[in-house]
C-alpha cells in the first residue's frame, strides 16, 4: 500500500462547536489535501465526520469521504483510536 498524507485546507471555524460540546448527529465537513506518496500527486478532498457517541473507549464518528463511509473511534486530543479494516491504535 503506498504512504500518503493528508492536510486539512480549512480553519476551524469558530462559530462551530468546540471539540468537547458536540451533540449527536451534529457534521463538520473539511476539505483536505490528500498527497500520494509514491507520485505526490495532490488532491482536494471533501471529508465528513458526523458525531455519534462519546463512549469510555472514545468519540465515535461516521466518516464519509466520497463514496466511502465508516466510523471511527477518536481519543481526548482528536487523534484516531480505531479505523475499521485499516489499522486500530495499541498502546
Amino acid at each position: 500500500m503506498p504512504s500518503c498524507g493528508y492536510i486539512c485546507l480549512k480553519e476551524r471555524d469558530p462559530a462551530q462547536a468546540p471539540r468537547n460540546s458536540r451533540q449527536t448527529g451534529q457534521k463538520r465537513k473539511f476539505y483536505m489535501l490528500y498527497i500520494e506518496g509514491m507520485t505526490l500527486e495532490m488532491k482536494k478532498l471533501k471529508q465528513e465526520y458526523t458525531f455519534l457517541d462519546e463512549l469510555p473507549e472514545g468519540r465515535k464518528f461516521r466518516y464519509k469521504c466520497r463514496d466511502y463511509t465508516t466510523t471511527i473511534t477518536v481519543d481526548s486530543g482528536g487523534l484516531v483510536l480505531e479505523y475499521p479494516d485499516v489499522f486500530c491504535r495499541r498502546y
